[in-house]
C-alpha cells in the first residue's frame, strides 16, 4: 500500500498538469482514478494499522476493544472512499459536460496523446496486478476497505487501457471519445460511490442502535 501511494501521486500530479494544460479529459480522468487509489491504499493502511499498547484488565476485553476498533475503522474507510468516489464522479462528469460544450482540442495533444499511449499500457497492467493483489486479500482479510481498494484499481486499469486506446484515435474521434470514456468512468464512480455510502450509513445506523 506504501508503493501504491507513492506510484499513485507520481503519476497523479503530470497527470493532472498535462491534461488540463491540454484538455485532454482521458488524461485527467486518469490522473483523477492514480488519486482515487492513493486515497484507498492510504485508508487500507490506515485500516490495518497497529494499535498503541495500552493495558486491559483481561484477554476478553482486549477482544472486544480491537474487534470494536476493527469495525469502526472498517466502517470509516468505507465511508472515506464512498464520498471520495461521490466527489470525484461530480468533477468527471462535469469536465465531460463542458468537453462537449469546449469542443475543439489544441493540435499540441497530438505530442501528448503519443506519450500518454506509452504510459497507458504498461499503468493498465501495473494496476491490473495490483486489483488482483488487494482481491485476494480483500478475500483473506474478509475486508470491504480492501474490496474496494480492488475496485479502485480495477477501474484505473480500465482508464489506463482507454487512455492508450483513445491515443491512437485521430483528433476528431479523440474529442468525442475523451468525453463519453469520461462520463461512463463518471457514472461508474457515482453508482459505486452511492452503494458504499448508503452501506457505511446503514452500518453506522445499526451501530448506534446497538450502543441505544
Amino acid at each position: 500500500s506504501i508503493v501504491s501511494v507513492f506510484i499513485s501521486v507520481v503519476l497523479a500530479i503530470p497527470g493532472f498538469l498535462v491534461g488540463f494544460d491540454a484538455k485532454i479529459l482521458t488524461v485527467v480522468g486518469f490522473a483523477m482514478e492514480a488519486t482515487i487509489i492513493g486515497i484507498s491504499a492510504a485508508l487500507v493502511l490506515w485500516r490495518f494499522k497497529r494499535p498503541k499498547k495500552r493495558e486491559f484488565s483481561d484477554s476478553d476485553a482486549q477482544s472486544q476493544w480491537k474487534e470494536a476498533r476493527d469495525v469502526r475503522r472498517e466502517r470509516n474507510s468505507s465511508l472515506g472512499l464512498g464520498v471520495t468516489f461521490v466527489v470525484a464522479a461530480v468533477l468527471l462528469a462535469s469536465l465531460a459536460s463542458w468537453k462537449v460544450v469546449d469542443g475543439g482540442t489544441a493540435a499540441a495533444e497530438k505530442d501528448v496523446r503519443f506519450y500518454t499511449g506509452i504510459l497507458g499500457w504498461p499503468c493498465a497492467i501495473f494496476f491490473a496486478s495490483m486489483a488482483t493483489h488487494q482481491f485476494r486479500h480483500a478475500k483473506a482479510l474478509d475486508s470491504q476497505v480492501c474490496r474496494k481498494a480492488g475496485i479502485c484499481s480495477t477501474l484505473g486499469a480500465l482508464f489506463s487501457l482507454l487512455c492508450a486506446i483513445a491515443a491512437l484515435l485521430e483528433q476528431e474521434a479523440e474529442i468525442r471519445v475523451d468525453a463519453t470514456v469520461t462520463f461512463v468512468l463518471a457514472v461508474i464512480l457515482l453508482a459505486e460511490g452511492a452503494r458504499t455510502l448508503r452501506q457505511s450509513l446503514r452500518e453506522c445506523q445499526g451501530g448506534m442502535e446497538e450502543l441505544n
